[in-house]
């Protein structure tokens, strides 16, 4: 595939432990719940309970951290709040911002 979106009901561990040479990833992350508090105790179980009930086919300790991997990986990272944007852009230095 030339370009695949990535959406947060995926399993994210799958396009984070995976490399892509050719297809170009579009990250949508619209959860902003996720970036609140990184140590609060619903984002602490987030990524282990997603293992265990199947929804994720690896083990990662921290949610936020396959959310980096992947939008490391990332042709574009669709966000829907400031705070996502100013994460993404100090995250991916070659991020550009385009507001519509």
């Amino acid at each position: 595939f030339d370009f695949v979106v990535v959406t947060m009901a995926s399993d994210l561990t799958f396009w984070a432990k995976n490399s892509f040479k050719k297809t170009k990833i579009i990250f949508e992350c619209v959860d902003s719940y996720v970036f609140l508090n990184n140590y609060k105790i619903k984002n602490i179980l987030r990524a282990p309970a997603k293992y265990f009930s199947g929804q994720h086919s690896s083990f990662y300790l921290n949610y936020l951290d396959i959310i980096k991997i992947i939008a490391r990986k990332s042709y574009a990272v669709v966000c829907s709040t400031e705070k996502q944007r100013d994460f993404f852009i100090y995250l991916l230095i070659n991020l550009e911002y385009f507001k519509f």
